[in-house]
C-alpha cells in the first residue's frame, strides 16, 4: 500500500511539473512582436469622434494610452482599483461635445526626442466619456479599443481619406473594424 500512495504522488507531482512548465515564457522580442501587433491598427494615424470610448488593456500598454485633462468645472473622474487592476472614468458633466476629451492611443514619444512631430497614433474626441481599464494580473497580452456614438455615428477620419459614420469603431486582438 505505501509503495501504490508513493507512486500516486510522484505521478501527481509529475503532472503538476508538466502542466507548469507546458508554456513557455515567452522572449522579449516575442513579446514585443505581439506588443505591436496589438497596436498596429492604432498607429494608422486615424482620427475618431464618439460619444464614449473604451479602452481594456493590460498595464504594459499604459504609456501607449494618454489620459485626458480635466477641467473640475467641466470633468469628473473616479477611479477605482479592483482585484488584478484598476479602472479609471472621465465624464463630460456639462453635455457640451466642446468640453470633451482628447485622447490618444499609439506609440509613445522618445524621451529625448525635442521635435513637436507627435508619434504615430490614433486620436479620440471622446465627446461623454472615457472608461480605462488597466490589468495587471497575468492574463494574455491585450488591447481593445471601443467607441460608441450612443445613438448617433461615430466619426472616422483615417489619413487621406474623408471622415465617415459608422456604428462602432472597434479595436479587439489587433483588428480594426469601423462598420
Amino acid at each position: 500500500m505505501t509503495r501504490v500512495r508513493s507512486v500516486a504522488w510522484l505521478s501527481l507531482l509529475a503532472g503538476w511539473l508538466v502542466a507548469g512548465c507546458a508554456a513557455a515564457p515567452a522572449s522579449p522580442e516575442q513579446r514585443a512582436a505581439e506588443e505591436l501587433r496589438l497596436l498596429q491598427p492604432l498607429l494608422a494615424g486615424a482620427e475618431v469622434v464618439c460619444s464614449e470610448l473604451v479602452v481594456d488593456a493590460t498595464a504594459n500598454f499604459h504609456a501607449h494610452i494618454a489620459r485626458p485633462a480635466v477641467d473640475g468645472r467641466a470633468h469628473q473622474m473616479s477611479q477605482k482599483r479592483e482585484g488584478g487592476g484598476a479602472e479609471w472614468m472621465w465624464t463630460n458633466r456639462t453635455g457640451d461635445p466642446l468640453a470633451g476629451f482628447l485622447v490618444r492611443i499609439g506609440a509613445v514619444r522618445d524621451p529625448v526626442d525635442v521635435s513637436t512631430a507627435q508619434p504615430p497614433g490614433t486620436t479620440f474626441r471622446v465627446t461623454n466619456r472615457f472608461t480605462l481599464r488597466l490589468h495587471e494580473d497575468s492574463r494574455p497580452l491585450q488591447l481593445d479599443v471601443a467607441a460608441h456614438g450612443n445613438g448617433g455615428p461615430v466619426q472616422v477620419a483615417m489619413p487621406g481619406q474623408p471622415r465617415a459614420g459608422v456604428a462602432r469603431f472597434t479595436v479587439r486582438d489587433g483588428a480594426m473594424v469601423a462598420r
